[in-house]
């Protein structure tokens, strides 16, 4: 099974209508509910909850599935993947997203402080904020990791890594904003990139250890058809707004899986406790 790490503001939502369009509704996105840590973990017994809806499931994404819990406990062959981005740049985009779509009115100066600015992405993989933990759990037991920065590269070689002829990678960004000016704004004042850089020290080292170890061995592995297999997919990226395959599982989602989502959960570890048992 395919297991999607989402982190906030990491092309995830792109990704994920990739997994959809191309399973089905062997494809499900965990839903967590509105009251949630930071960063929630699902654990094996309620994503085998969620079999209940999605029976077929073999592709799983969502917030909370991460490679630091015990889903491999059921799920021996599950396949960890993810996708980063620039520190900096998704932390100032999480601020942006969080005031424009989400309502939030909280100061920046306030915002950085809190848990849910500091660090995601090493605390998503490794479970810490700790990019030697994260760096380990990459090495160990995430097959791929993609760079939102050479998205079209990251998604070619990812086709290849899952191995799955159903796989169909062509997308159209998804969540992206209308108006950067926030993210601009926090970028290039002195101040509030200070803030940044303290907020995601630990990320900036797992994100350089990426590019310089994780991606271009990846490169290698693919061989040297990548550029003309880049080339080939940028010209023939012409989805169409909705799949017909994607049709019943939308319905799945909408009219079944969303309405049972709250049953389904945990309420021992409801998808926002600290860590999965």
């Amino acid at each position: 099974m395919l297991a999607f790490i989402h982190i906030r503001k990491t092309a995830g939502s792109t990704v994920d209508m990739i997994l959809r369009q191309s399973f089905g509704v062997r494809h499900c996105c965990v839903r967590h509910g509105k009251q949630r840590a930071a960063n929630p973990i699902i654990a094996a017994d309620e994503l085998q909850r969620c079999r209940w809806v999605y029976w077929g499931m073999e592709s799983v994404s969502g917030h909370g599935i991460v490679p630091h819990s015990n889903l491999d406990t059921r799920y021996p062959g599950i396949r960890y993947f993810t996708f980063l981005r620039e520190p900096l740049a998704r932390c100032a985009s999480d601020y942006q997203f969080r005031v424009q779509r989400g309502g939030m009115t909280r100061p920046f100066d306030e915002w950085i402080e809190t848990e849910v600015a500091r660090n995601q992405q090493t605390k998503k993989i490794g479970g810490a904020e700790n990019a030697d933990a994260a760096v380990d759990m990459l090495r160990t037991r995430v097959g791929f990791v993609g760079i939102v920065e050479r998205f079209n590269d990251s998604i070619v070689m990812f086709r290849r890594w899952a191995a799955d002829t159903r796989v169909d990678i062509r997308y159209e960004s998804k969540n992206v904003a209308r108006d950067s000016s926030i993210k601009k704004e926090l970028l290039s004042d002195p101040t509030s990139r200070a803030k940044l850089l303290a907020a995601n020290e630990e990320d900036l080292k797992l994100y350089q250890h990426v590019l310089d170890a994780v991606f271009p061995r990846q490169v290698a592995d693919y061989g040297e058809g990548l550029a003309r297999d880049v080339q080939q997919f940028e010209h023939e990226n012409d989805p169409l707004p909705v799949l017909p395959r994607q049709l019943f599982s939308i319905f799945v989602r909408e009219i079944i899986y969303k309405p049972l989502a709250p049953a389904l959960r945990n309420r021992t570890n409801p998808g926002y406790l600290a860590k999965a048992s």
